[in-house]
């Protein structure tokens, strides 16, 4: 592996007295470990400083378990902070890929720096020129590619690189003594490179009649997928976007399905998605009777009419076919019937759907004696 950068003079600060400054101020450097990331640990090595720790009593570096950025610092005994989270805009912030687990962006030593506790302003006069910056992947000056990569256990491999002064580091391997080290993170759920798929159905539950519309994406986009296509819904090919189902909704729900063809990275594993649907109900009774009721055609006021709907936004009650009443429910409308009469109460929901009910009143036969 040759040198990635062009010569430049050698830079090793090791001043006892800098480094005891950056070690009483590590609490100072590194903010508490905060929610949603995932500590790494263990120590790189390079053969121009020696070993580098990723985590300590006080400080560490973290990766973020959902945009998968690094920060924080490490530390070096001979080379006192290395940062994390000292990019520009010529030095991309560090992070790992999703899905290939290669470690991209900078990070940078603090010895560089002319007030190395800031990490930052002007850089130190002797330093001879040397910026600090580490590229974490590049390619080297013979073109060969180099680079960390994170496996699927969180595990690190590869080398990055720190100009002359700092050199090659590398992120994991056997030591002299044959015992082995290297920088890992805790967490292998949050590791392990996958493409995933993703699928949404909004509104869910429906209302019955209702048409939902389809939400999808890929995780790393073209990386992960050339081309998508829905079940239940058209995607035109397309590996994010939105459309409306092509197939309604039926009671109790329906499934739609997203599949993907592979991408640079490989393909994800089918997504789904259910969609709940509501259906409007309606019940009428008359006189507390469902179905059928009979009544004395003397009396007045003889019958009572009652309906309630559930998932339905209006209703209307029909009195032998012709308009009666109207209302999502009453708990009971007089009515006087003399001849057999039916009752239907129609209610409707939001989506259009229709549910009716019906009951019939009889009346009660009449006798005489002769």
């Amino acid at each position: 592996m040759t040198s990635a950068q062009s010569s430049r003079p050698s830079f090793r600060p090791l001043v006892a007295a800098a480094v005891a400054l950056f070690f009483a101020t590590v609490l100072l450097q590194s903010p508490a470990l905060a929610a949603g990331t995932m500590p790494l640990s263990g120590y790189a090595w390079s053969a121009n400083v020696g070993w580098i720790s990723f985590g300590g009593s006080g400080y560490g570096v973290v990766e973020d378990t959902t945009t998968r950025e690094l920060s924080g610092y490490a530390w070096s005994s001979n080379v006192g902070w290395i940062s994390f989270s000292a990019s520009d805009g010529s030095h991309p912030a560090p992070a790992v890929h999703i899905v290939t687990g290669q470690v991209t962006g900078w990070a940078r030593a603090c010895a560089a720096f002319a007030d190395k506790n800031a990490c930052s302003g002007a850089l130190d006069g002797n330093s001879g020129g040397w910026d600090g910056w580490i590229a974490l992947s590049g390619t080297a000056l013979d073109g060969s590619p180099y680079g960390i990569v994170q496996s699927g256990s969180c595990a690190w491999t590869g080398y990055a690189w720190g100009s002359d002064s700092i050199g090659w580091i590398s992120a994991g391997g056997t030591a002299a003594d044959g015992s082995a080290y290297g920088v890992s993170g805790n967490n292998p759920s949050v590791c392990a490179s996958s493409c995933v798929a993703s699928l949404t159905a909004t509104p869910d539950p429906i209302e019955q009649g209702e048409v939902p519309t389809l939400v999808w994406s890929v995780s790393e986009g073209s990386g992960c997928a050339s081309s998508c296509s829905g079940s239940g819904f058209d995607t035109g090919g397309a590996i994010s976007g939105s459309a409306p189902a092509s197939v309604p909704p039926a009671p109790p729900s329906t499934s739609y399905a997203l599949t993907c063809t592979a991408g640079t990275y490989g393909s994800p594993p089918p997504a789904n998605a259910t969609v709940t649907v509501i259906v409007p109900e309606v019940t009428i009774t008359a006189n507390g009777q469902s179905g059928s009721a009979r009544v004395n055609p003397t009396t007045t006021d003889n019958t009572s009419i009652a309906w309630s709907s559930e998932n339905a936004t209006s209703c209307a009650v029909t009195k032998n076919g012709s308009a009666w009443q109207t209302g999502p429910g009453s708990s009971g409308t007089n009515d006087t019937v003399t001849a057999q009469t039916t009752y239907t109460a129609d209610c409707v929901n939001a989506g259009g759907t229709h549910v009716t009910a019906s009951v019939i009143v009889n009346i009660l036969p009449g006798f005489q004696e002769f």
